[in-house]
C-alpha cells in the first residue's frame, strides 16, 4: 500500500483513523518518512454511525494529506474523516485503506478488494476477566486456537 501511494502521491503527512486505522497509517508514514497524526472516530454508538471524537490535527493545514483506515465498506467513516480534515484547510487530501469492499467506498489507494471476512491480528483478541479471548465480534467465526 505504501508503495502504491509513493508511486502516485507525495503526502507531507499521514493521518490515521483511530483506532484500527492508526496501525497501517503509522507503518505507511514510517515507510514514506513523513509525519503521522491521528483522528479519532468511533462506530461504537447505537446505530453504528461514525462519531467524531477528536478534531483534525492542525499540522495538516496547507499540507498534502493521506487519510488512512484499515478497511472501508460504506465509506461513512472515511467521509467523516475527510470532512473533518477539510476544516483545517489542507492543500490536498487523498485516501487509503488496506482493504475495501467491491461495492463499497473506493479510496484513492488500497491494497486489496475483497468481500471476505477480515480479522486483523491487532483486533482478534481482547482481555476479559484477566484472560486473552477471541473478540466478541468474531466469536463463532473463528476458533480460539486458529491463526
Amino acid at each position: 500500500l505504501a508503495l502504491r501511494v509513493y508511486r502516485e502521491y507525495d503526502p507531507d503527512v499521514v493521518v490515521g483513523i483511530a483506532t484500527a486505522g492508526v496501525i497501517p497509517a503509522v507503518v505507511i508514514a514510517d515507510i514514506l518518512q513523513v509525519d503521522f497524526y491521528s483522528l479519532k472516530i468511533t462506530r461504537r454508538s447505537i446505530g453504528g454511525q461514525p462519531e467524531l471524537l477528536s478534531s483534525a490535527p492542525p499540522q495538516a493545514m496547507g499540507q498534502r494529506v493521506l487519510l488512512v483506515d484499515e478497511l472501508t465498506t460504506s465509506g461513512d467513516t472515511m467521509r467523516l474523516g475527510l470532512a473533518t480534515l477539510r476544516d483545517v484547510r489542507p492543500l490536498e487530501i487523498r485516501t487509503a485503506a488496506c482493504f475495501c469492499r467491491p461495492q463499497g467506498f473506493q479510496p484513492d489507494f488500497h491494497a486489496l478488494v475483497t468481500d471476505a471476512l477480515i480479522i486483523f491480528p491487532w483486533d482478534r483478541k481482547v482481555i476479559e476477566d484477566g484472560e486473552l479471548v477471541v473478540h466478541p465480534t468474531y466469536r463463532g467465526m473463528v476458533k480460539d486456537g486458529e491463526f
